[in-house]
């Protein structure tokens, strides 16, 4: 790892977000003989991606992201740290989070569907800066919720928080995009 002092930044103002997470199943990451072969590598630092293919998250031929919108002014991501139970045991917990408005059934279907599965999942930068892959396939993400439903507002906070305490920050990842699927439809009444 490359030694080095910490300049001051110009600024601490917020950075803007596109309004979705991306978030992708563990099992739907790229194998090769059951090793996984899709998650991205990072420099000798730990925390930015290769450039290059082995800088890509690649994804299990006919998988595809989930694209759920997140109100942009909500996004909220930070690698919390966890002092644990013994010096041994300090560790990094990223967790990004953020709400999505109304009450609808694609919503509610997904989190039936996804509830005890395990993610990685992806905050973009608006300007494609500042893109960050929360989790690991070792390490992943859950989803919590709280809703509320009452005469001022209805809508979702959802968060997805590692499972435990890891070596590893939340990667700024500058590879590709995985494809997201299509958009959900709702069904059509049959005769």
């Amino acid at each position: 790892m490359a030694e080095f002092s910490i300049p001051k930044v110009t600024g601490s103002a917020s950075t803007a977000k596109l309004p979705y997470f991306l978030v992708i199943n563990i099992n739907d990451i790229a194998t090769t003989s059951g090793v996984i072969t899709g998650f991205p590598v990072t420099d000798e630092n730990g925390v930015k991606s290769v450039d290059g293919a082995t800088g890509n998250l690649t994804l299990a031929s006919g998988k595809s992201a989930y694209k759920i919108y997140i109100t942009p002014e909500t996004v909220n991501r930070a690698d919390g740290f966890n002092e644990g139970p013994d010096s041994d045991g300090r560790g990094f917990i990223p967790a990004v989070d953020g709400y999505h408005p109304g009450d609808g059934i694609a919503i509610n279907e997904w989190l039936q569907k996804n509830i005890n599965e395990k993610f990685v999942v992806i905050s973009v930068g608006c300007d494609g800066a500042l893109t960050r892959l929360h989790g690991t396939p070792c390490y992943p993400l859950a989803i919590s919720l709280e809703e509320t439903d009452n005469d001022s507002e209805t809508r979702k906070h959802i968060t997805f928080t590692q499972v435990k305490a890891g070596n590893k920050k939340s990667m700024h990842y500058g590879g590709t995009l995985p494809p997201a699927y299509a958009d959900w439809e709702p069904p059509t009444s049959g005769a």
